[in-house]
């Protein structure tokens, strides 16, 4: 398992520049340095009352919501940093680009967007090839990179071997499916071809059966006659020969 290797954190906080053309310019300029302070001093709440308050009044202000993105990744917001971060670089072309590149970059590497990471950190470093700090983090970054391909590499491997895996059980399922299914036709087959096979007993006519019946009562009935009449006929010989 690839330990999680954690990105150089460095903020620069760029505090807001008094306003002129808006009224109470001065006072936004203190309450910004002001909520930077409760910010470095890990006053979370106390920091995002004073932003707000200043957005409230200037909501484009770039400053102020790179400063709020800073808080946002502080507590571990860092959707809302990513957002925030973001939004300062699409409200003011002239903001310090190196340093919001460089947070967004932050951004992406703690939820684990890589690639995107390279990318701010590469950009960074292109603005200023002195950043030391974002050249050690494009080095962590890109190696976190090749790991996690690797790791989705191996992960898309295990899930073909499963996928073959599964496809091979699924065909021999139906082999073994469509055998029972043969077996049983060529038992059916066998089962039809004996009851053909099997010779019909025609039965006889009741009347015919009791017609045959009678005739050989009748059979018997003379073979016993013709039997008692031998029989007596014998006796009377005897008879005669003792006389």
């Amino acid at each position: 398992m690839m330990n999680r290797m954690v990105p150089v954190v460095v903020f620069i906080f760029i505090l807001l520049t008094p306003i002129m053309a808006k009224t109470d310019s001065l006072s936004l300029y203190f309450k910004q340095k002001q909520a930077n302070k409760f910010l470095q001093q890990g006053d979370t709440a106390a920091a995002l009352e004073a932003y707000s308050d200043v957005l409230q009044t200037v909501p484009d202000h770039a400053e102020t919501l790179y400063n709020l993105g800073v808080l946002y990744y502080q507590n571990g917001q860092f959707d809302e940093a990513d957002k925030s971060f973001k939004n300062a670089l699409s409200v003011d072309s002239n903001i310090r680009e190196d340093i919001v590149n460089y947070a967004l970059g932050n951004v992406a590497f703690n939820k684990g967007d890589y690639k995107r990471a390279v990318e701010h950190y590469k950009y960074v470093v292109l603005l200023d090839p002195e950043n030391r700090n974002a050249k050690i983090n494009l080095e962590l970054a890109l190696e976190a990179l090749k790991n996690q391909s690797q790791q989705n590499d191996d992960q898309e491997q295990e899930n073909e071997q499963e996928n073959e895996q599964e496809e091979e059980q699924s065909e021999d399922d139906i082999e073994e499916e469509e055998q029972d299914q043969q077996d049983e036709e060529e038992t059916e087959e066998d089962e039809q071809e004996e009851e053909q096979e099997e010779p019909e007993i025609e039965e006889e006519p009741q009347d015919d059966q009791l017609e045959n019946l009678l005739n050989s009562l009748d059979q018997l009935e003379k073979e016993a006659r013709d039997q008692f009449l031998n029989q007596n006929l014998d006796h009377e010989s005897e008879i005669e020969n003792d006389w």
